[in-house]
């Protein structure tokens, strides 16, 4: 009796649709436009430029805006048509475009970070601007009135992660960030936490958090007959 002979599963390729070469320096991201035949991109020679396909087959920048700065990375978000653009020199720049992706409108711009922009991520969910720089920090604005929710260095938010950040992700179902660093650590943070706000500092000869004298106020300490134990508040970065 024969065997039966079945064709070998042949492997799937991808097909290559297009290519767009029009740069003059490095391009660090590029996204494509869901439900269009387009393309953003971000470049070191300043560049954003939207790329849309034409009738021809060829894509065609609709919009070519140059920055004050090489753009180091970028996010887009299809529903609000927002692009955040970090640059190099720690600035980041928001802008707005157009239904027909053939405008793109400045919102905001400011000062993030005292290095180069490394990550930055628009969360929707909570109107937040995240990013992250060659300073080592992290910061996160409000993308709607700008105003800065927090900023903290790398060395004091992220536990094992003592260089620079290199990738961002933000779950909006458990609302938890996932952060890697170059030095090999992945950590995952709950960003549902209340924040606890910083007391403000006043001149004092007792700690404020305990009420128990410090070391130099010794007075107090022999009539209370209590040894001054200093307290330190707690900085683990926790969002409201």
């Amino acid at each position: 009796m024969a065997a039966e002979i079945r064709p070998l599963a042949q492997a799937r390729t991808p097909v290559l649709l297009s290519e767009i070469e029009a740069f003059q320096d490095v391009v660090n991201t590029a996204v494509i436009i869901p439900k269009e035949d387009g393309v953003i991109s971000v470049s070191q020679d300043r560049t954003v430029r939207v790329w849309l396909k034409r009738d021809s087959g060829q894509y065609w920048p609709s919009v070519y805006h140059t920055m004050p700065a090489p753009c180091s990375c970028m996010s887009f978000n299809p529903e609000t048509r927002r692009i955040s653009v970090g640059m190099d020199n720690g600035v980041v720049s928001e802008f707005i475009l157009s239904e027909d992706y053939n405008k793109m409108t400045p919102a905001r711009t400011y000062q993030a970070h005292q290095g180069g922009v490394t990550v930055v991520l628009f969360v929707l969910e909570m109107e937040w601007v995240l990013s992250t720089g060659q300073d080592k920090s992290f910061t996160w604005h409000c993308s709607e009135s700008g105003q800065q929710l927090g900023t903290y260095r790398t060395t004091a938010w992220v536990s094992g992660l003592h260089e620079r950040v290199q990738g961002l992700c933000y779950a909006p179902h458990t609302r938890q960030l996932i952060s890697c660093g170059s030095d090999g650590g992945i950590v995952i943070w709950n960003m549902d936490v209340a924040r606890q706000e910083t007391p403000e500092w006043l001149d004092s000869d007792s700690c404020q958090k305990c009420e128990q004298p410090f070391f130099w106020n010794f007075k107090q300490m022999w009539d209370t007959k209590k040894i001054g134990l200093r307290q330190l508040w707690d900085m683990t970065p926790v969002v409201s």
